[in-house]
């Protein structure tokens, strides 16, 4: 038989780890190579468009 407090331990490690998505990301571009800061960011969002990540998530906003 499952002892009721497990399930208490389990629901508030959920609850801490939806928390921790809920968090805004920004980016500092650093801009090498003769590619203009435009161009970067167009690649960084390019590669990260459609990924279901809380970071991909911020670089695309």
């Amino acid at each position: 038989m499952m002892n009721p407090k497990n399930f208490t331990l389990i629901q508030l490690i959920l609850v801490t780890n939806v928390m921790i998505t809920v968090y805004k990301f920004f980016t500092v571009i650093v801009v090498t190579n003769n590619i203009t800061q435009d161009e970067l960011l167009q690649l960084t969002v390019l590669s990260e468009k459609g990924l279901e990540h809380p970071l991909g998530e911020g670089i695309v906003k």
